[in-house]
């Protein structure tokens, strides 16, 4: 199974996100059965289009959800998001070429994204979630249903 790391722009800045598929097996008791897992980091980085003053960083007590950042020959204080995980799995069934003939040939597949209802951490912006990266997690659990058939 191959593995995609992606470099996900993340509003002003980019945030590392790796896609894996964990498991896929088209051996459950016969080729008719599939199932797959796969999984979806994205890793905490800072964003730079919303930032504090040193006054704003001191007044808060240097909290944790705030990072120094010296760039550009100045220091920053940017908002930390918070790193994120979510699966994906599913499972099809496909009918062989000699069953009856409304059914032959379709694959039932029933799905599920985002598993376990990962909730996208806040971001410093008008939406409140950074879209590029979490759009799909802002939706919440989602079940998935498809018929598909081979003519």
């Amino acid at each position: 199974m191959a593995s995609l790391w992606l470099p996900a722009n993340s509003g002003n800045g980019i945030a590392p996100a790796f896609w894996a598929p964990l498991f896929h097996s088209t051996d459950l008791a016969s080729i008719q059965w599939e199932a797959d897992l796969s999984a979806f980091f994205v890793s905490r980085y800072y964003e730079s289009g919303a930032s504090a003053t040193a006054a704003q960083y001191a007044a808060l007590n240097a909290p944790n959800w705030l990072a120094k950042i010296y760039t550009n020959n100045q220091l920053n204080y940017w908002p930390v998001i918070r790193s994120t995980l979510n699966y994906n799995m599913g499972v099809s069934y496909t009918f062989g070429h000699t069953e009856d003939f409304w059914i032959r040939d379709t694959t039932f597949r029933f799905g599920a994204i985002n598993v376990l209802d990962e909730k996208p951490p806040l971001a410093p912006n008008n939406l409140g979630i950074d879209t590029a990266l979490y759009l799909q997690l802002a939706v919440g659990r989602q079940f998935t249903f498809e018929i598909s058939r081979h003519f």
